[in-house]
């Protein structure tokens, strides 16, 4: 099988912006010093992906907080419903976990590892590394298919997981296309490109806002209402939808927010910034560069301040107001912008 090249935030941030003869980074003129408490994980985080966090001791973090559960050794975080937990490890095995028993329900064996997944009710939806994609059936423990769309040399290791939205899958494939499916018949009922890069053109963002299917590549932000079909050009770090409106971390520094038309309301831009994870709680915001400034600004992008941590040289990951790093869990929630 061949090797897919996976690349987090910062490697692939470098890859895609202009090349230069020295590299600059981010150097605020004016930082504060970081008060507040900071806790110790027993573990380190050994895996990240859009939802949740991997520890080394088999323990996970999700966007909530703390997972129920240990997913056993090798392997990591996928994603969760209120009943059932997903973990996969690098032989191609997807543990589908009940959170009433707290154990392993059953284990798909896929022989290809599996890169995103979720869960409703019965049905479980796949996507493989090598761009395969299936649907399984936990009462009868039986795969009821499987397809495949185009081979991919390299992608974003952020990839959003599918969702399921009025009564089809979204599945997005690792070739920046989006895929409606019924669970029932593998031809995709449509099938919407996010955007036509060859590489690094997987999701890294796909949710569902009330009428609105929102996604995001890390070359471009797509918005779906009612068939229509608006797209916004742009180099991306990463995304937050919050307070009604769309945040778009850019690979330049440049923070903007739209609407959910993709009209642009306001921006701002930190020049060199090369946002490594980014989150939102209550009305503020939060973006780290990977050289160690913590940025948090409030929700109009009009006010901000900057923190100094340290820089980042491991998996990080925000939960609510807290923002793991290694083994520190930080409490970023009394962070002001002022």
């Amino acid at each position: 099988m061949k090797k897919i090249l996976f690349l987090g935030v910062t490697s692939l941030a470098f890859i895609l912006l202009p090349s230069c003869n020295s590299k600059k980074y981010f150097e605020p003129e004016k930082s504060s010093e970081m008060h507040t408490k900071t806790q110790t994980l027993g573990s380190k985080i050994t895996f990240v992906n859009r939802d949740g966090a991997t520890l080394s001791s088999g323990e996970y973090i999700n966007k909530q907080g703390s997972g129920v559960v240990n997913l056993g050794k090798a392997y990591r975080y996928i994603n969760e419903s209120s009943q059932y937990i997903l973990a996969a490890n690098t032989t191609g095995n997807l543990k589908i976990i009940d959170k009433t028993t707290q154990k392993s329900k059953v284990v798909i064996g896929l022989q290809v590892p599996v890169v995103s997944a979720n869960v409703s009710g019965d049905i479980v939806v796949y996507l493989l590394e090598d761009n395969s994609y299936g649907i399984y059936k936990i009462s009868n423990n039986l795969k009821l298919w499987e397809s495949k769309s185009e081979s991919v040399f390299a992608i974003d290791n952020r990839v959003a997981n599918p969702i399921f939205a009025d009564g089809s899958i979204v599945l997005p494939t690792l070739d920046g296309k989006l895929l409606m499916l019924n669970p029932n018949n593998k031809e995709a009922t449509k099938t919407i490109y996010i955007s036509a890069q060859n590489n690094f053109n997987n999701a890294i963002f796909l949710s569902k806002v009330g009428n609105r299917l929102i996604a995001a590549s890390a070359h471009s932000v797509l918005v779906v209402t009612g068939g229509n079909e608006k797209r916004m050009r742009v180099k991306l770090s990463d995304i937050v939808v919050t307070h009604n409106a769309i945040y778009l971390f850019a690979k330049n520094g440049e923070i903007i927010k739209s609407d959910f038309d993709l009209n642009k309301k306001a921006s701002v831009k930190f020049d060199y910034a090369l946002y490594s994870v980014v989150g939102a709680y209550g009305d503020k915001l939060y973006a780290l560069d990977f050289k160690g400034a913590l940025i948090v600004l409030n929700s109009s992008l009009t006010q901000h301040k900057i923190y100094n941590f340290e820089d980042v040289d491991s998996y990080t990951f925000i939960s609510n107001n807290r923002l793991f790093k290694n083994k520190e869990v930080i409490k970023i929630d009394t962070l002001s912008y002022e």
